[in-house]
């Protein structure tokens, strides 16, 4: 369970920098490592911002999709940003 925090620590870290392409790989250790359905849905939609900075909404989808499936505090924020990579 730490580790996924710490993935998704470091993710944030490079995201927040916009260093998407190192951010994104983190986000997906934590989402590999984890049980936790919060931590999963946050990695998730961390990467799905990921993916918009880089001009690359349509690799959110199936990100989207997941979280939007787990439901959850993201699920709304993932039903917007589905409707922006779609168009």
């Amino acid at each position: 369970p730490k580790a996924a925090d710490l993935y998704n620590a470091v993710g944030d870290y490079y995201q927040t920098s916009q260093n998407f392409a190192k951010a994104i790989p983190s986000f997906e250790r934590a989402i590999a490592v984890t049980k936790d359905p919060k931590k999963e849905a946050y990695a998730r939609i961390s990467i799905s911002y990921c993916y918009f900075g880089n001009k690359e909404p349509k690799k959110a989808i199936p990100h989207l999709q997941a979280v939007i499936a787990m439901g959850g505090e993201y699920k709304k924020d993932a039903e917007n940003l589905l409707k922006e990579a779609q168009k």
